[in-house]
């Protein structure tokens, strides 16, 4: 678990990022997927610039996911 001063530590690197990769496991699961998705919207409401790349094949059940077309 982190602590109040490690996660104040990535809020602050968040922050001063202008563009922020965001990466799927491979053999992405739905909690992976989920959970990008949901970083990915996080960080675009803070005016952040992302891409999500995944290695492996996205499994069908998934791409109907806003966003889940722009992921390479």
């Amino acid at each position: 678990m982190l602590n109040k001063k490690t996660s104040n530590n990535i809020l602050d690197q968040i922050k001063k990022a202008n563009k922020i990769l965001l990466a799927l496991h491979v053999s992405p699961d739905g909690d992976c997927v989920g959970a990008v998705l949901a970083m990915d919207l996080f960080l675009r409401s803070l005016g952040k610039k992302t891409k999500i790349i995944s290695y492996s094949k996205i499994p069908k059940n998934f791409l109907y996911l806003p966003g889940m077309a722009d992921v390479e």
